[in-house]
């Protein structure tokens, strides 16, 4: 805050505002100075909870009680800088938020900020997040969500289909929101990096549990093809490129739950771990290690003009889990070891 007043003190800015940015370790008001009068807020709640609004849960709560201590501090005009369409965040994840957008809107505005935007990639976040650009623009013109939003980008884009695809759309806020929901994890916990040494993690896999069963992947997948049977040209085209990114979901989703559940047993059974246990979490992490891979294949198969240049082979989205690849390897490697020791006699164990 030292730095950013001082820049605008001594920059000729007339009526032009500098911004001080929320985020991450800034995230909390700075309790010592108070921010100059060219200088404005920019808040970016990055690691709230997506499957709720902002005052709904104990995580987004906080953050919202951080956004007010700000707001205190900069009144002029304060900006949200939200996350509604990011790629990077969601893993990739299709993430239709209809039911979050519109109420968020309003709880923005009650806390006293009205101007909100929302990080886009362009291309990739047309195709995977398009109810989100119109339900926001509706809002924003309104000032409030209205459940009508969603209805009528389904009508717009989905024509006679439109019923279909607003189902279609709220299944998958439910599947693809509750396997990112990050309340009851520390704050700063990010679904990028699935946590294997919290409590929560047990619940979450619970809660993720009836989503991820064949059979309710199968009903989902199936709103969409029966479109597609009976659907003409544009509609067609439209709903073919949501089952494309659904196939990348349908994988994706799992493979963060089978990620969660290796986490939380490997630190439940420890030193304490049959072989058995040894044997279920390792074929476990060797699932999800193979089904990375072929979700990446499956969003690397869609033309540019879906995915566009940021997810290209060999290219840094391409690589966008090196990081969790090693240490679930590592962890793989631990528990192969165990195994080998138990076989050979060295810690016999039976359970």
């Amino acid at each position: 805050m030292k730095i950013i007043n001082e820049v605008a003190r001594r920059l000729p800015l007339g009526d032009t505002t500098i911004a001080h940015v929320s985020y991450h370790a800034t995230i909390h008001p700075p309790k010592n100075i108070n921010p100059d009068d060219n200088v404005r807020l920019v808040y970016a709640p990055r690691e709230r909870c997506y499957k709720h609004t902002l005052d709904e849960c104990q995580v987004n709560r906080k953050y919202l009680d951080y956004l007010k201590g700000q707001i205190q501090l900069f009144p002029n005009g304060p900006e949200i800088f939200e996350y509604y369409n990011d790629m990077i965040l969601f893993r990739a994840l299709p993430m239709p938020l209809h039911p979050i957008i519109g109420k968020d809107t309003k709880v923005y505005r009650e806390a006293g900020a009205k101007r909100i935007l929302a990080l886009s990639f362009v291309q990739f976040s047309k195709w995977a997040y398009g109810p989100n650009f119109y339900v926001l623009g509706k809002c924003l013109w309104r000032g409030e969500g209205d459940p009508q939003d969603i209805v009528e980008y389904c009508d717009a884009v989905y024509g006679p289909h439109a019923k279909v695809m607003k189902k279609y759309f709220d299944l998958l806020f439910e599947f693809c929101a509750t396997v990112m929901q990050v309340c009851g994890y520390e704050m700063g916990t990010e679904m990028r990096q699935p946590p294997d040494n919290q409590p929560y993690a047990k619940t979450h896999v619970a809660s993720l549990a009836p989503l991820v069963r064949e059979e309710h992947l199968d009903s989902i997948e199936g709103l969409l093809k029966d479109a597609i049977a009976c659907a003409q040209e544009p509609y067609r085209t439209r709903i073919e490129n949501q089952l494309l990114i659904w196939n990348f979901a349908r994988i994706e989703v799992p493979t963060i739950y089978r990620t969660l559940l290796a986490g939380y047993l490997k630190s439940d059974l420890g030193q304490d771990a049959t072989d058995g246990d040894r044997q279920y979490v390792i074929a476990l992490i060797k699932k999800v290690l193979e089904d990375m891979d072929k979700a990446s294949e499956i969003i690397l198969s869609a033309p540019e003009e879906l995915r566009g240049t940021l997810y290209r082979n060999k290219g840094s989205m391409w690589r966008r889990f090196e990081r969790l690849k090693k240490s679930l390897c590592s962890g793989m490697e631990r528990f192969e070891k165990q195994q080998e020791g138990a076989e050979q006699g060295l810690k016999p164990k039976s359970r």
